[in-house]
């Protein structure tokens, strides 16, 4: 946060501090100082607003500036054009945040835009649409998992299979039982694989709540554990039931940074896995 932050959130100096932002966008593009020209708009600024609107329906910058804070500005006052401008950044660039942005605005409509696009792209991208598949409405998303699984073409019940297997493990999860069960190899491999991620899963959690009250020794082989049986960005997912962030919080200062080792390493690990997984299909 600037001064100048600071400033326009109080009546006597916040004229001064508009001010100080309009001569700093005096002969530069706007999209280059979208920071700038956002909180402008937030100040309820007439230019700055028309031009945020204009910055919520560009591409990502070359300058770091990004769309997605406009959108969410623009969610504000006119949710179906934010809905729009997210749905047109995450179409082209297949971005997590506009995938964020569009379940929060209308989830009814963002599933399906998720399922298309969950069939066309990439591991790494398959992977963070079903990690944000967990917080989507429960029935909106079963209604679909369901008529996917009782599709004739194996190809859509192999997906609702690898959707329901991400789903948290608290919950149960019979279509995923029935596809084990499923005529099609593929189909029930990857419903075998999802009942062990929920398994696995499970355990953890068990791991979790007992990573406090146990002794120092037997607390490092269950942290090293947890992240060996759960997706990293679960783990530290702050909205994610897995969340692991409030455990470690209350543990002293060694565990904190094994932690964070721990968590990098993962991610690196699941990253490298979902380019072994693309490399390999493109040779099948």
């Amino acid at each position: 946060m600037t001064v100048a932050d600071v400033l326009l959130d109080f009546t006597d100096s916040a004229p001064a501090a508009l001010g100080f932002l309009h001569r700093r966008l005096l002969g530069r593009r706007r999209d280059q100082y979208a920071g700038i020209t956002l909180r402008l708009a937030e100040a309820g600024d007439a230019e700055a607003i028309a031009s945020v609107h204009s910055q919520a329906f560009r591409s990502p910058g070359l300058f770091g500036d990004h769309p997605i804070h406009a959108i969410r500005f623009l969610a504000r006052s006119a949710p179906a054009e934010a809905f729009a401008a997210a749905e047109r950044l995450f179409a082209r660039h297949r971005d997590i945040s506009a995938a964020q942005e569009l379940l929060r605005l209308d989830p009814d409509r963002a599933v399906p835009l998720f399922l298309e696009a969950y069939e066309q792209t990439d591991s790494e991208t398959r992977w963070w649409l079903a990690r944000l598949l967990r917080t989507a409405p429960r029935p909106v998303l079963m209604r679909y998992l369901h008529d996917m699984a009782a599709a004739d073409l194996a190809w859509p019940r192999q997906i609702a299979a690898e959707l329901a297997g991400w789903l948290p493990h608290d919950a149960p999860m019979p279509v995923l039982d029935s596809l084990a069960a499923d005529p099609v190899r593929a189909v029930e491999r990857v419903a075998l694989a999802g009942l062990r991620r929920r398994a696995m899963e499970r355990e953890a959690k068990g791991l979790i709540a007992g990573l406090r009250s146990a002794p120092r020794a037997l607390a490092w082989v269950y942290l090293r554990a947890i992240h060996r049986l759960v997706d990293p960005y679960l783990l530290w997912d702050l909205g994610d039931p897995m969340r692991l962030d409030l455990v470690v919080q209350q543990l002293p200062a060694e565990f904190k940074m094994v932690s964070k080792q721990l968590r990098d390493k993962a991610k690196r690990r699941v990253r490298d896995e979902a380019k072994k997984r693309d490399k390999d299909l493109d040779l099948d």
